[in-house]
């Protein structure tokens, strides 16, 4: 549920009416991943620095301090013409009693667990991780527990300018048993012209073998190599892969780990879009309410210190938007 002053109910049911009711949502097109109802937030909103939803519920029963729990969830951007953006810092976290949110600002909180990277998916991705509790947890919460500034966000989607929205369902916290792998990062970037993939997990457990996996378009998924798992380990360990073809488009990737008995899960998707672009056609600089102000680069003295966007638009459709600070000697 939705805490007060966060924005739209966002829940979901197949017996609801109008944009309520799956596949057809206000914001995107998609079912539940299982049953009939689902959840939604925004954790971040491009042209509103004070606006972001969370996610909160109580637990059945409160955690044992000391023990080590799992906790799974799956999201989905799903097919949006409205919330193209991917986001970091997708957090949850745990409380003894619930967490406050004032009108729709940021909660001062520090998440026990964040996911790494940037998370976008049009298709439902389940994530796991585990953490041990330190108090008697009663109140599960999700969502972005950072200041607006420090968010990393990417332009993923087909189309659309507004903002990140993630479709959540089929939560779980339960004790822990051996997880495959713990992953802290996974990254995609252009090094001698080339993408190189890195990623890295705290520990593996019956880790067989990576696919790693690339897509034009987040729909259909190609397996582009596999690397050798750890099998069982407790060590940092850095893994690293070269996709050695060019494009001139942002392209996608992720990787899938297969445990030694079958069991398999997927990897956040990251993107690739600096090997290979050709330069934009347009580069406008937008203020924090999305309004342009004027044209990139900026010529000294046009515009006051600040922080603002800047939306790079190219000739075959990509739009790419990214943070830049102006300042004056």
């Amino acid at each position: 549920m939705p805490l007060d002053g966060a924005g739209s109910p966002e829940f979901y049911h197949t017996a609801g009416s109008w944009g309520c009711q799956p596949p057809a949502t206000y914001w995107a097109n998609l079912m539940p991943h299982t049953g009939n109802g689902m959840s939604a937030f925004v954790p971040w909103y491009w042209t509103n620095i004070n606006f972001r939803e969370y996610i909160q519920t109580s637990l059945t029963s409160p955690l044992v301090v000391g023990e080590t729990y799992k906790v799974g969830f799956w999201l989905t951007n799903g097919f949006s013409t409205i919330h193209p953006f991917g986001v970091n810092h997708i957090g949850v976290a745990f409380s003894m009693a619930p967490l406050v949110q004032f009108l729709a600002n940021q909660i001062v909180y520090t998440p026990q667990i964040e996911l790494p990277g940037v998370i976008f998916s049009t298709t439902w991705e389940y994530h796991t991780m585990t953490f041990t509790a330190a108090q008697p947890f009663q109140y599960i919460c999700f969502g972005s527990f950072v200041p607006w500034g420090a968010m990393t966000y990417q332009a993923l989607g087909a189309s659309g300018f507004s903002g990140s929205l993630y479709y959540i369902d089929d939560i779980s916290v339960e004790l822990a048993t051996s997880l495959p792998i713990e992953l802290l990062s996974f990254d995609a970037e252009c090094e001698s012209g080339a993408t190189q993939l890195h990623w890295t997990t705290a520990s593996e457990h019956n880790s067989d073998h990576f696919e790693v996996e690339r897509s034009e378009d987040i729909l259909d998924w190609q397996v582009i190599g596999t690397l050798t798992g750890a099998g069982n380990s407790q060590q940092t360990i850095a893994y690293s892969f070269t996709d050695p073809e060019h494009f001139d488009t942002t392209v996608y990737y992720r990787f899938k780990e297969i445990d030694t008995d079958g069991p398999f899960s997927y990897s956040p998707v990251v993107a690739s879009t600096t090997c290979g672009d050709e330069a934009p056609i347009h580069q406008w600089v937008l203020d924090a309410m999305g309004r342009i102000c004027g044209t990139w680069p900026v010529t000294d003295g046009r515009l006051s210190a600040g922080v603002y966007l800047v939306r790079s638009e190219y000739s075959n459709g990509k739009v790419v938007v990214r943070k830049v600070a102006i300042t004056q000697d």
